[in-house]
């Protein structure tokens, strides 16, 4: 016999085999069908809560984006006690704490899978503050641009330049370091 699970949990377990799935294999090669066998349900139990694969992906990055979007958001409408210095570092701590994440990333960029919603409005916003408080640094567009992509290819990277460079595997002093760096492209700002 069959063991049922509650709506709450069957929800969670189709979350996290499409976190795992979406993961390794990107938005374009991965199926509900293969979501559904990973989580050990059907197929149409995967389309019942979540209605199709584009959905499915958008609830699983957004469900997992979650507390970075809100910082964005703070951002981006203005909170005083948030400087584009403190996005950067608060999105490099998300990012190594969430080693999905880092490949769900990757996998926006190889492939033009959908933007979760808030993302795709919030992003110009957070942009165009950057722009301004980072206005003295010549270029503030690209060095807001370098910053959020060096802390995402750190993220990428890492474990093949801790094989290229022989660095010790799991340094995580190393972090640190290479944080520091990311930070002295963004200038302080004066509150």
């Amino acid at each position: 016999m069959r063991k049922r699970l509650d709506a709450d949990a069957t929800r969670e377990a189709i979350l996290t085999a499409a976190l795992e799935s979406f993961s390794e294999r990107g938005y374009g090669a991965t199926s509900i069908s293969q979501v559904a066998s990973r989580a050990k349900v059907t197929k149409s139990l995967v389309l019942y809560h979540f209605e199709s694969k584009e959905t499915l992906w958008q609830t699983t990055l957004e469900a997992h984006v979650r507390p970075m979007v809100q910082l964005f958001l703070k951002y981006a409408n203005g909170d005083p006690s948030l400087s584009f210095r403190d996005v950067i570092r608060t999105r490099f701590d998300f990012m190594k704490a969430s080693p999905h994440l880092s490949r769900l990333m990757t996998w926006l960029t190889l492939e033009s899978a959908p933007l979760p919603i808030p993302i795709d409005q919030i992003a110009p916003r957070v942009f165009a503050r950057a722009k301004a408080e980072l206005h003295d640094s010549g270029e503030p567009e690209l060095v807001a641009a370098l910053a959020l992509g060096a802390v995402d290819s750190w993220f990428r990277y890492r474990l093949l330049l801790e094989r290229m460079a022989q660095i010790p595997a799991g340094d995580s002093s190393l972090d640190d370091q290479y944080l520091d760096l990311v930070l002295k492209l963004v200038p302080e700002v004066k509150r």
